[in-house]
Order: structure tokens, then sequence, then C-alpha cells
């Protein structure tokens, strides 16, 4: 896995504001407790990112990482070996048998939300597990969230205010989410949780300014999408495919990212396989993001600074 060369084009607007290359490696949907495997998977990501720590400003995992009501200390253990510091988002799985608070505990975690400056950029890491009753938003805790769709991955609207005070500020900004965000096309059918975020990213079709990409899991594919300029990735899962099942992937997936201040996101992946044969895999989607691996690529950023 080589990684590409930069291209210096895009955003000198961006350059202006002293943010110099950012590097980072990254894995999502790792589902230990779940996933039988999981933790030879996180130990390959770990190896990896060994053997380029000191070419590394920070780890990030995107959530549904562990059970963390339910024996997480294997995990947890290895995930801490990583030297470097480290970036937490919450996914709605980490509260399948405990509590939002008990997760954040386990993980160190001192805000379930939050701004990491790195390098001149800030990482903005959101909490959309919430249950929305009415006008209320309930906690995701102890697997609460097997509801209607439409009631499930709302922020709340502490968060939402917050978020907005944070965009008005210009800095180049990388968005980050368990649950997707810009994925939808049409744009028209963008369910409304994720909408009353986009609106905020985005008010009136304009892109907050400094806002340079955003990126998610939860969905287990390898795909990106773009919200009114604003590429957001899909970060596929460290594990498998859900498809009525588990549909293991052969090898474990994660990434490393450059973030250049001229304007490009790299992506180095790892291209995988099926861990099943070929006619033994469930019927799946037609969609060149449907695949057991995370693909190189180079995304132009977006900011109006």
């Amino acid at each position: 896995m080589s990684l590409p060369a930069l291209a210096r084009v895009g955003l000198p607007a961006l350059a202006a504001r002293s943010a110099r290359p950012v590097r980072f490696a990254v894995i999502a949907d790792l589902h230990h407790g779940f996933a039988p495997d999981a933790l030879d998977r996180l130990g390959a990501f770990v190896e990896a990112v060994r053997a380029r720590t000191a070419d590394l400003d920070f780890v990030l995992q995107m959530g549904d990482f562990c059970h963390a009501g339910k024996t997480p200390g294997p995990c947890l253990d290895l995930w801490r070996t990583i030297d470097l510091p480290k970036l937490h988002v919450l996914g709605n799985h980490d509260m399948d048998t405990c509590t939002k608070a008990e997760a954040m505990e386990a993980w160190g975690l001192a805000s379930r939300y939050g701004v990491h400056e790195v390098g001149g950029w800030r990482f903005v890491t959101l909490d959309l597990n919430h249950i929305r009753e009415g006008e209320t938003r309930e906690d995701y805790a102890n697997a609460n969230f097997y509801v209607d769709a439409a009631k499930r991955a709302w922020a709340d609207r502490e968060q939402l205010d917050w978020l907005g005070d944070v965009l008005a500020e210009e800095k180049p900004t990388v968005v980050l989410s368990h649950q997707p965000l810009g994925l939808w096309e049409p744009l028209s059918e963008v369910p409304p949780q994720q909408k009353e975020v986009l609106d905020i990213l985005a008010p009136s079709g304009t892109p907050a300014p400094g806002l340079a990409a955003c990126m998610c899991g939860h969905e287990h594919v390898d795909r990106v999408g773009l919200y009114q300029g604003v590429p957001c990735w899909c970060v596929n899962s460290a594990s498998y495919l859900w498809r009525g099942g588990m549909v293991p992937y052969a090898q474990p997936l994660f990434a490393f990212v450059t973030l250049d201040p001229a304007g490009e996101m790299v992506i180095e992946g790892v291209e995988g396989e099926w861990e099943q044969q070929e006619e033994d895999l469930p019927d799946l989607p037609d969609r060149p993001w449907v695949r057991p691996s995370i693909a190189d690529r180079t995304e132009t950023l977006a900011a109006r600074l």
C-alpha cells in the first residue's frame, strides 16, 4: 500500500490559515463483542500503525468499536498500546450492553462531542445517538435504539447549537460522525434527522466557512458522497458487510489519511476480498461501494474561507 503523491491544487484559503499536512490512521465498525475475530483485526491495525507511528499525528476510530459493557478489556488494552493521540466517535452499537456514560468511561472520553485541534485543523466529533420522541431526545442505552428508523440517529438541541457556534469560526474543519451525513441521492430525500445537521454544515446550500470534509462509518461500505460541494466519506467496516447476517471480509480494513492544506484528502486503503467463496455469498446490491475494500483515492476538499 503506497501513498500516492499529493497534487498541490485546490484551496489557497486553507493554506493561508497556516494549517500543515496532517496524517492519521482510521478504523471503523470493528464490532468487538459481536464480530468473532474483531481482536485479530484490531491487532492488524495496531501493527500497521506501529510501523508508521513516526509519520502519524493521531489515530481515529469511527464508532461501533466494542461492547463497552461486556468484557471490553482485551480490545481496549490493545487499543491503548498505540502510542499516539486517539480520537473516538460514539456509535450506536457501542451502547448495546451499557449506557452512553458507561461507554464513555470505558474509553476515557470526557465529552460525547467536541473539537480537537491538530496541526491547524479542527476535527469536530458528533454524537448522533439519540432517540426522538416528540420534542425530547433520549440517549441510546442498552440497545434501546431498536425502534422505528424515523426516531433514531438524532442529535440533541444543545449539541446542534454548539455546532453552529463552532462552525462560525473560520478554520479548516473535518466533521466526524458515526452515522452518515451527505450520502443521499437525490438530496431531496435526506432524512430529517440528518438534514438538521447538514443545514448547519451548509446553511442555504453554502458550506460553512472552513468546512473541508465529513467522515462517517455505520454503513459498512466504502463510499464518498458530495453534499453541496463537501466530500462525505463513509469508512468501510474493519470486519464485515451486513446482509441479513455477517458477510465477513477476508482482510481487516482500515486506512491512512493525509489532509493537505493545499486542498486534498489522500486516502490509502486496503484492497480486500470476501471471506466466503463467490458461490456462497448472499445476493449483494449492485453498487460500486459494496465491496470488501477501502479504495485508494484522492478527494478535493471543500472550503469557503
